[in-house]
């Protein structure tokens, strides 16, 4: 499913804005199933203009598998540099746990090896909050909205599904 016609060309440079389109995405169209994990795949070009957001995957209420294939064929159609996965939690709950991680780590190493990078991991949480898979994260509250400043990188992990 292609969203998101609106947001081509937009600047997708920092967290927060990535957030911003992402949030947008998500609620346009039809009513979510507020039951299921989805995931989406916001593609870029080198300057980390949007160039396509795809809606990759629809899990259930605690996993969402994730294939590859489906992550990186609209990228290498589109010709992105960069990728940014997206995905919400059922529950609004922004903890990343461990097959998020370790679907993050095949995605990075997916991309690695076709020049296609893995910019960042985010997950949306209910309001403003959102997290990072790649990072650690410390949440500042700034003008209504709940900023989640980058503290270092991580990356341990092995399966494929984002769970809660």
């Amino acid at each position: 499913m292609r969203v998101g016609i609106e947001f081509s060309g937009r600047a997708a440079d920092s967290q927060t804005r990535v957030v911003e389109i992402m949030r947008k995405v998500a609620n346009q169209g039809e009513p979510c199933d507020c039951a299921k994990t989805r995931f989406w795949a916001m593609y870029a070009d080198s300057q980390l203009r949007v160039l396509r957001i795809e809606l990759v995957g629809l899990g259930t209420l605690d996993e969402c598998p994730v294939s590859p294939r489906e992550v990186f064929r609209p990228a290498i159609e589109t010709s992105a540099a960069y990728v940014f996965l997206v995905h919400q939690h059922p529950s609004g709950n922004v903890q990343k746990c461990q097959p998020d991680k370790a679907m993050t780590k095949t995605m990075r190493k997916a991309g690695q090896y076709i020049g296609i990078y893995v910019k960042d991991s985010l997950i949306l949480g209910n309001g403003n909050e959102f997290a990072s898979i790649l990072h650690k994260w410390k949440i500042l509250e700034t003008q209504g909205t709940k900023l989640i400043e980058p503290e270092q990188e991580t990356s341990n992990a092995e399966s494929t599904t984002t769970s809660e």
